[in-house]
């Protein structure tokens, strides 16, 4: 867990050494990049939120799915696939 003045990034791991990383920030003070060269772009709406997903190309590389909520921008990057990190986004509670 890594919390700064306007960020917090999270890394959980299960015992097969799977990883999801979430980050939260400020939506007008942090920043977060996707190499879009490796990831194809899908922008969803589900009930009434709109995620911006970026799914890997490669096996070895993690996708990612990005939300603005409110006056915070959040991010979830895993191997997991598209369905389950919407799921888990829409888990997050505010």
């Amino acid at each position: 867990i890594v919390y700064g003045k306007s960020i917090a990034a999270l890394t959980y791991e299960n015992a097969d050494d799977e990883t999801i990383d979430f980050n939260y920030c400020f939506a007008d003070s942090g920043s977060i990049s996707i190499d879009n060269e490796r990831h194809e772009y899908k922008k969803i709406e589900s009930n009434g939120q709109i995620y911006y997903v970026y799914v890997a190309i490669e096996e070895n590389d993690q996708s990612v799915i990005i939300w603005y909520c409110g006056d915070y921008v959040y991010s979830i990057s895993s191997h997991l696939p598209q369905t389950e990190l919407i799921k888990i986004a829409e888990s997050v509670k505010d």
